[in-house]
């Protein structure tokens, strides 16, 4: 009916639902009018820390690898996406242009889990992708999980459940997934929005993920502290590379801002 309405000439200005997409950028007048920008938001698949075998920093190197980005926002989104591997988005400052760590690549995915003390996909315990279970999500663990299985020759088990259920499993330490499916949007353009409130070792986002880094609680809380700004990015940034090399998540893709707009505006 948006969309319609902005055919109709009713409406000058429209943010067009992912799945008019399509016809909007096969359309050579309304491909025209459409304006798009990063969006604030960050998705992941988080790695649990404490459940093996995420315990192993080469294990998640090797999932974080063996995804390819570009094709999981093609196949999911509609191309609604832009990849990245870290997770500050782009725009925002402690963003790292020059972050190229975990990008996809197989045959890096495939000597990170060589590395690892499992050495191979045979050896690794079972692995199970645990979430509610809606179309979407049903979808995009269906769509990692075979990236996983082509990739690295490993058989991720889905576990779709209630919603009820889930969120019992997830409020229960000992009955946590191994992995989450994650995102995280901007309350505010600052780090301390992205780092302090979700990765040091207080936030109920990193305890959930059983992620404690104690050198980046120290970096975080210096920068907290810190009063002239171009010293308080430069630690944030480091914070961020820090978060990066422990691989403690899949960064995959950043949100954008779709909207249609006539001409004369």
């Amino acid at each position: 009916a948006r969309l319609q309405a902005y055919r109709n000439q009713q409406v000058d200005i429209i943010a067009p639902g992912t799945g008019d997409l399509g016809a909007i950028k096969a359309d050579p007048v309304l491909n025209a009018q459409l304006l798009t920008y990063n969006g604030t938001c960050t998705f992941g698949v988080m790695f649990h820390h404490q459940k093996a075998p995420f315990t192993d920093h080469k294990v998640r190197e090797a999932f974080a690898m063996a995804i390819d980005r570009s094709g999981l926002i093609n196949d999911l989104l509609g191309g609604n996406g832009i990849p990245t591997l870290q997770w500050i988005v782009n725009g925002q400052p402690g963003y790292d242009p020059a972050e190229t760590r975990w990008g996809y690549n197989p045959v890096q995915a495939q000597q990170a889990l060589a590395d690892s003390t499992y050495h191979n996909a045979q050896s690794l315990p079972v692995i199970k992708a645990t979430f509610s279970d809606t179309p979407i999500n049903v979808a995009r663990w269906t769509w990692l999980a075979q990236q996983w299985q082509d990739v690295l020759g490993v058989t991720v088990v889905l576990e779709p459940l209630p919603l009820q259920e889930f969120n019992a499993r997830v409020g229960n330490p000992a009955t946590q997934p191994q992995m989450y499916y994650a995102g995280w949007c901007s309350d505010y353009p600052d780090p301390s929005n992205w780092l302090s409130a979700y990765w040091s070792s207080t936030s109920f986002f990193a305890q959930r993920y059983g992620y404690n880094n104690p050198a980046l609680d120290a970096l975080i809380s210096q920068a907290d502290s810190e009063t002239d700004p171009v010293t308080r990015i430069n630690l944030y940034q480091q914070a961020q590379t820090l978060l990066i090399d422990g691989a403690p998540a899949a960064f995959l893709y950043n949100s954008v801002q779709n909207y249609l707009v006539k001409p004369w505006v």
